[in-house]
This record gives structure tokens, sequence and C-alpha cells, in this order.
């Protein structure tokens, strides 16, 4: 099973192979700048689609579609996911040692109070 650090490695890894891949097809397919490429995906990727560039060849449609896709469905719960785990984290809670712990110390006064008896 991978690591949570590995699976963030690999999920970013991944979303910027495709974050490239999209900026060189528009960049080839609708020919514009590397500049204007890259403000295009990072504009579509983010989900702000100001409107300004826009693919309109065929193939720099299907990558602006797999961007935004990977955007909504992949980066978008992952940072959702990751801010929800980090609020709701209670640093107060018993870890699984303090948890034994107690239980163990319950055992012993339950224990002493039934020879007490």
């Amino acid at each position: 099973m991978l690591k949570r650090h590995h699976l963030l490695i690999a999920v970013t890894s991944l979303l910027a192979t495709l974050y490239v891949i999209a900026c060189i097809t528009y960049m080839i397919f609708d020919h514009h700048s590397l500049y204007d490429s890259m403000w295009w995906g990072f504009v579509t990727f983010t989900t702000v689609g100001y409107g300004d560039q826009y693919p309109t060849s065929y193939e720099g449609r299907i990558a602006g579609a797999l961007l935004v896709t990977g955007s909504v469905f992949i980066v978008i719960p992952i940072i959702t996911a990751h801010i929800a785990t980090r609020l709701m984290n209670d640093e107060h809670l018993f870890t699984h040692d303090e948890q034994e712990e107690v239980k163990a110390m319950l055992r012993e006064i339950l224990d002493n109070s039934t020879v007490n008896k």
C-alpha cells in the first residue's frame, strides 16, 4: 500500500504532467506562445476561466477538458479532504498507547475493587 506522501507525489506528478501536455497541445494546435499556453493552462486548471484565451482546435479542447476534469475531480477533492482532516484533528485525543495505559489502569482498579469485597 502506498504511503500518504508517495500518493501525494504520484498525484502531483500526474497533474503536472497533464498540465504540461495540455499547455504543449494548446501551444502547438492553437498556435500560441509558450507563455500564453501556460497562462491558459493555469487559468483552466484553476477553473477560473477568464475567457481571454480558449482553444479552438479539437485537440486543444480535449486537452482543456482533461485539464478541467483533472482539476475538478482530483485536485479540489484532495485539497478539500486535506483541509477537512486538519480542521477535524483533535490534539487532545488519546493516542493508542495512552488508551491502552488507561485500560490497564481501569482493569487494575476493577481487580482491586473485586478483591476488597
